[in-house]
């Protein structure tokens, strides 16, 4: 976002969407209230959210944001926005590294999931994974190796990477300071709708 850049007009779409602020502030509106986001500032709309943004400072921010047709469920009620800061989500030591959930994606009203995942030096799972869903990933900071599928990939800050289905995986922080990344996966729902 441009300084002085701007939606034009409120938008309300029918898809789903998630902002996360990489560096500078916007200022984002949602249903009329507004809010202040800054860098680790992230949203979660969901669809039909009458929602504008604008930029808060004299130079670029840079946003991360993904959008996504809403899978609904009958029976199951569609979550509310989300506004908040990384900071505010606990993080929770999994497996050998720290994760945070920034959509609490165990609540079956959420068909997507955004983790926050940060490792320490030289930390790496334990295990090559697999997974029904799809993934996308977004590295924060720091560097690392990916497995993929038998390929074995540098990654580094603003890298992105995308993972089909039951894609084998595998991570591995190297350099001297934290990795981290942002992961969206498709959850809560059928996997084979989507094949």
């Amino acid at each position: 976002v441009e300084p002085n850049g701007r939606t034009l007009g409120q938008r309300r779409e029918e898809f789903e969407q998630f902002f996360f602020v990489l560096e500078g502030q916007v200022r984002f509106d949602l249903e009329g209230k507004s809010h202040k986001m800054v860098q680790g500032s992230f949203a979660w709309l969901p669809p039909e959210a009458a929602y504008s943004f604008r930029s808060d400072n004299d130079a670029l921010s840079r946003l991360i944001w993904i959008r996504r047709r809403y899978v609904k469920v009958e029976g199951i009620d569609v979550p509310q926005a989300i506004i908040a800061h990384e900071s505010d989500v606990r993080a929770d030591p999994t497996d050998t590294y720290m994760e945070q959930h920034l959509t609490p994606y165990e609540q079956l009203g959420f068909d997507m999931g955004i983790n926050l995942q940060v490792f320490d030096p030289g930390v790496y799972f334990s295990f090559v994974e697999a997974h029904v869903m799809e993934h996308g990933l977004y590295m924060l900071y720091g560097r690392g190796l990916y497995w993929l599928n038998h390929d074995l990939i540098e990654v580094q800050k603003d890298d992105f990477i995308y993972m089909a289905p039951f894609c084998p995986q595998f991570f591995y922080a190297t350099g001297w300071e934290k990795s981290a990344y942002l992961l969206y996966k498709d959850v809560n729902r059928d996997y084979t709708q989507f094949l």
